[in-house]
């Protein structure tokens, strides 16, 4: 009875999450971050009683790094405060380890990005009539025509390459949901019909993202997937193809418009955020400037996660990152090795997408994306699960 109510209260919660900001309710979001790590601590440890986990020192390194850090802090209240935004990413991946049915919260995923995917279509049609209003009242917000003005599906999100992001792994991750499906004994059409119909709404509100960053990264983790297996067929062809057309159709589409929302102008300035990022580094190398005290002249992130990891937390938070990272593809890649499995690739493709992604941009900083990094994590390195398996599955993989 318990067991039940807080596994849906979790499931919730998790549908939830990508639909608010946490750059724009910050109070809320750490509201909601506490209440998901208690609601966590409860279910696991009080009713269902689980132990650890063999990787329990990967997240354990990570957390103490970021402790270390935050002593060392100009601003110590600010960076522990920030400490349980990482402390919930860790309780949303046990959650999602230890959970046994895995189909809930795969469909769980999939209900909350399609009923995004509606609200960001809505919102997206809705911006000449903004444009128009501001116009028509003479109210003056010149970032905010500007803005407006790109045409790019942004909402509820802050930033089109964040929503961008989140597509990136949201789609991979539908799409092997959807091929694991099509093996199963006595599948259900309708299932089928509802995750195609999902996918296709992932698709259009990427294209709509306009997103270089985003296409780019998932563009590079098929090729990567692809060259791994080892086996370049006709089809991945004709799909490396079409992702090379899609890419070149949103460069040149995003050309038209001012200097400074062109592709190009976009790298010179991540260079320079990338430059003055390194020397934040080379002045505060072990323990950082603390979680939370990063900024630049011009940006409050270094456009590349890793190193604003390192600049915020020092090298020991990066280098323990980076074996978490390393536990990711590892894991995945062994569970693809066993044999052909539409949602291994598609937890790989995901999971590599944020990866590659977060060289170029800094959605690992915001929780709104990054929850569903740690969960397709959690769905990488599970050793078993409660998916129905198909006969052609291999026993020990998903």
């Amino acid at each position: 009875m318990y067991s039940k109510v807080f596994r849906w209260l979790l499931l919730s919660f998790i549908f939830i999450r990508p639909f608010f900001s946490s750059f724009a309710f910050r109070k809320f979001d750490l509201i909601f971050a506490i209440i998901f790590i208690i609601l966590t601590f409860i279910y696991l440890k009080l009713i269902k009683r689980v132990g650890g986990t063999k990787y329990d020192f990967f997240f354990f390194i990570f957390i103490l790094t970021l402790i270390a850090s935050s002593i060392f802090s100009s601003n110590p209240v600010r960076s522990f405060k920030i400490i349980l935004t990482y402390i919930f990413y860790i309780s949303i991946f046990y959650f999602t380890y230890f959970e046994e049915d895995k189909d809930s919260i795969f469909f769980m995923l999939i209900v909350s990005g399609l009923f995004l995917s509606f609200y960001a279509l809505y919102m997206y049609f809705l911006i000449p009539y903004t444009l128009n209003y501001l116009t028509e009242h003479q109210l003056r917000f010149p970032f905010a025509e500007e803005f407006l003005s790109r045409k790019r599906a942004f909402y509820p999100f802050v930033l089109p390459n964040l929503l961008g992001g989140y597509l990136t792994m949201l789609l991979p991750l539908g799409v092997g949901g959807f091929l694991r499906e099509i093996k199963k004994e006595g599948v259900y059409k309708g299932r089928l019909v509802f995750i195609c119909i999902s996918i296709g709404f992932y698709f259009i509100l990427l294209l709509l993202t306009k997103s270089l960053g985003a296409w780019v990264s998932l563009f590079s983790a098929v090729v990567i997937f692809f060259l791994a297996r080892r086996r370049i067929t006709k089809k991945s062809i004709t799909l490396i193809v079409f992702f090379v057309l899609m890419i070149g159709a949103i460069f040149f589409a995003r050309q038209r418009g001012e200097l400074f929302t062109t592709p190009l102008f976009s790298l010179e300035r991540r260079i320079s955020y990338w430059q003055d990022t390194l020397k934040i580094v080379k002045e505060h190398p072990f323990s950082g400037v603390g979680l939370g005290n990063f900024y630049l002249r011009k940006s409050l992130f270094a456009h590349n996660s890793y190193l604003q990891l390192w600049a915020e937390a020092g090298v020991f938070a990066f280098l323990s990152y980076l074996g978490i990272i390393f536990l990711f593809l590892k894991k995945s890649w062994e569970k693809i090795k066993k044999g052909y499995n539409g949602y291994s690739s598609g937890i790989f493709i995901g999971g590599l997408s944020f990866i590659i992604h977060n060289l170029i941009d800094f959605s690992f900083f915001s929780p709104q994306v990054s929850f569903l990094w740690w969960m397709i994590l959690a769905f990488a390195i599970q050793e078993t699960g409660s998916f129905r398996k198909s006969s052609k599955d291999n026993k020990k993989g998903y």
